[in-house]
């Protein structure tokens, strides 16, 4: 083997490793962006499913009294009401629920009773947590403030903002998550 042939193998090898090493740090970076993205669904499913149960037993009176289980009902927010020990006020824990959009945080806020409202799920950009409120034959209500006792179910738009790992140049993305509930107690 002589010096040309040495140094066309080198240069051959060295243009294998480099398309190996550029092939493998792009397939890094495709997994970070799959990652970031599956975690923000997860979070979105979580999420939703934590709504859907307490929507669920919105209403409910453990001695069957009918109660105002859905109160102050906007596009952005609602307060759900259950008296889930039957002394007839929404006085203990988890009785009174309230979800609302905050746009200087970027999240849906969480509160309970009288507590200050944390943070549900965070990176919901604007119209990213939007409701819809149905009557019992499924029409949408123009108006849920005024129609409260009517709403038998609800839609649900959840966008969540995902951003791929820090130095990754990929952009940011929405995950967007759809569901309808219907209220077991209206």
């Amino acid at each position: 083997m002589n010096l040309v042939e040495l140094s066309v193998s080198l240069l051959l090898a060295s243009l294998i490793g480099l398309a190996a090493t550029g092939f493998g740090r792009a397939a890094l970076s495709l997994l970070r962006v799959d990652e970031a993205s599956r975690e923000a669904r997860q979070l979105g499913v979580a999420a939703l499913d934590m709504f859907m149960r307490e929507w669920r037993i919105a209403g409910f009176n453990a001695n069957g009294q009918k109660i105002a289980g859905v109160t102050g009902p906007r596009m952005d927010g609602v307060e759900l009401n259950a008296d889930l020990d039957g002394d007839g006020a929404f006085s203990s824990r988890n009785e009174r629920i309230a979800y609302k959009w905050d746009g200087t945080r970027s999240a849906v806020m969480r509160s309970t009773q009288d507590s200050s409202p944390q943070p549900w799920i965070d990176q919901v950009p604007p119209e990213g947590f939007r409701l819809v409120y149905f009557d019992a034959g499924g029409r949408e209500l123009a108006d849920p403030g005024m129609d409260s006792e009517r709403i038998a179910g609800v839609g649900v738009v959840l966008r969540v903002r995902w951003q791929p790992s820090a130095g990754e140049t990929e952009p940011n993305g929405v995950v967007e998550l759809r569901s309808f509930i219907a209220r077991r107690n209206p």
